[in-house]
């Protein structure tokens, strides 16, 4: 049997709280998937009870004893070969504090917003699109406005998802 990494099941088990976070809160107005495969970048893919839009949701976490939280941001990075801006697809980072076992914070980003605040980055070899943010609060930047508390990110998400649902003009 293969040996999983230590990010891997981590990464996994965050994807995981997230589900059952947001099915929870929401009472089930939420449902959640996963897919067989992972090779566009979609972790889960949310519904809403009698509703037939789905939002596709990559997960990006973080733990508190990494290098970088330690330092004070958050970074997310999200490959280059599987990220295609649509519609229906979201990223949610999530910071973990390991030792409060708790998520310190979420930050939500439409893969359209993400794609259009990545769009100054470098175009080439590259194998990421890089998203970097503090975590003191004290300086505001482009992805600032996108951070959540743990407990507003199902009703987000419902939003997302009613957006989504709502005809068109």
């Amino acid at each position: 049997m293969a040996e999983v990494s230590l990010s891997s099941w981590k990464g996994r088990a965050i994807e995981q709280l997230v589900a059952a976070h947001c099915v929870l809160a929401s009472g089930g107005a939420l449902n959640v998937s996963t897919p067989m495969y992972d090779d566009e970048g979609v972790d889960l893919v949310f519904s809403l009870r009698g509703q037939p839009a789905t939002l596709a949701v990559q997960v990006k976490s973080r733990f508190s004893n990494s290098r970088r939280v330690r330092g004070g941001s958050f970074r997310m990075d999200v490959k280059k070969s599987t990220f295609k801006a649509r519609s229906d697809l979201a990223l949610i980072g999530v910071l973990y504090n390991e030792e409060t076992h708790q998520v310190s914070a979420t930050w939500v980003i439409t893969s359209r917003q993400f794609s259009r605040l990545v769009r100054g980055q470098a175009h080439g070899p590259g194998k990421v699109w890089v998203m970097r943010t503090g975590l003191n609060g004290q300086k505001v930047d482009k992805w600032s406005h996108f951070r959540k508390g743990w407990a507003e990110l199902p009703e987000f998400v419902v939003g997302l998802l009613k957006d989504l649902g709502a005809p068109s003009a």
